[in-house]
């Protein structure tokens, strides 16, 4: 028989008085406990992680001399097993198993423990934070909380957002523990500063300077020049020579870090600068976002916004079907010049986006195409 419990999610399978086979006069009453995986509120008699653990429960136990008790996997590839029927016919018991009598319980369950935590920005940032484990990926709002049911033992966690560094966190975790890993922080990857290009009649020479901002011991002082979106080069000083330009090139210059990460790309290279010009000057002289790059793209992509006054920004991402996926940014101030957003659509189906941002009175929409 079968009995399920609706105010607690178990489903009781009984068996009453079976008889054994080929014994005659010789029977078993026994029920196996299995939980309801979506069942919101777990059973009061199960701890921790009930959707892993299965009850035997004996009330009246005969000769189990003929009988095998354990459980295995669909595939009969893994198991636990308790006693084992042999040819004598008495029963093979595992070493560490103990005797089943009238009244005896046998639960089998998956050892677990918890980490949690919070991680956060080091500079605020319109990007997701990923949390990656031997379990698989979570995505975490920037300055948010996580928590992963993990096993027991030694374990890394890996902390990435892009445009920032990388954080190895290693654990140790014991059966129903719960270790709390709160202020993971992930500084910024600056990008290289003051981004120009002079045309030597034939020939452009690129200049920029080191990563601006709060310094991160990560860089490894290399750099990757970009012509019309594309790798030029790969250089360790802070200039380098285009031999062979198109017509028309633009450039962009980004700065990597350790494990192969990048920073986001500098403003576009502007034409070299002469001494005397303000910093005024440098400033955006009307409101502007720039196209996507890459696009299509998979899973994040990047675009530019130019703000020639300090404005309160937000800037949404909505389907084809113009329902909002996200939101990266909700009317926070943000300073006059150029500003760089990320989106990491990681989870989100292939398909057309629209990016709308607002800033102030201004308003403007870019096409985003996410190819998987």
């Amino acid at each position: 028989s079968y009995y399920y419990n609706a105010n607690d999610g178990t489903f009781v399978v009984e068996w009453y008085d079976s008889r054994q086979w080929p014994e005659d006069g010789t029977y078993e009453t026994f029920q196996v406990v299995f939980n309801d995986r979506d069942f919101p509120t777990p059973p009061p008699f199960l701890p921790y992680d009930e959707n892993t653990r299965i009850p035997f429960q004996y009330a009246d136990v005969n000769d189990l001399g003929n009988a095998t008790v354990g459980i295995e996997s669909p595939d009969e590839e893994a198991g636990i097993q308790i006693l084992y029927f042999d040819a004598d016919g008495d029963g093979s018991y595992a070493p560490t198993a103990s005797t089943i009598t009238d009244g005896s319980a046998i639960l089998f369950y998956v050892p677990r423990g918890k980490v949690q935590g919070h991680v956060e920005l080091g500079e605020p940032g319109a990007v997701d934070i990923t949390v990656s484990s031997p379990y698989g990926d979570i995505i975490v709002p920037a300055n948010g909380n996580y928590s992963i049911d993990v096993e027991p033992g030694i374990f890394e966690l890996v902390f990435s957002a892009p445009g920032y560094e990388t954080r190895d966190l290693r654990f140790d975790v014991n059966e129903y523990q719960t270790v709390n890993a709160n202020n993971v922080v992930l500084d910024k990857f600056y990008t290289p500063q003051d981004v120009t290009y002079t045309d030597l009649g034939g020939s452009f020479l690129i200049n920029w300077t080191a990563p601006g901002g709060g310094v991160v011991d990560q860089f490894i002082g290399y750099y990757r020049v970009y012509r019309d979106g594309i790798v030029a080069s790969l250089q360790q000083t802070t200039s380098w020579t285009d031999n062979d330009p198109p017509a028309d090139p633009d450039y962009w210059v980004t700065a990597i870090f350790a494990a192969g990460c990048e920073s986001d790309s500098s403003l576009h290279a502007i034409p070299g600068l002469l001494a005397d010009v303000s910093e005024t000057d440098l400033l955006p002289q009307e409101f502007e976002i720039g196209e996507a790059y890459p696009n299509p793209f998979n899973p994040s992509t990047s675009i530019r916004i130019a703000l020639p006054d300090p404005s309160s920004v937000k800037v949404a991402v909505f389907d084809i079907l113009g329902r909002e996926v996200i939101r990266l940014a909700n009317g926070e101030m943000m300073t006059a010049g150029y500003h760089t957003l990320n989106w990491n659509a990681a989870g989100q189906a292939s398909g057309v986006y629209f990016l709308q941002v607002e800033a102030g009175p201004e308003k403007a929409v870019r096409k985003l195409v996410l190819l998987k």
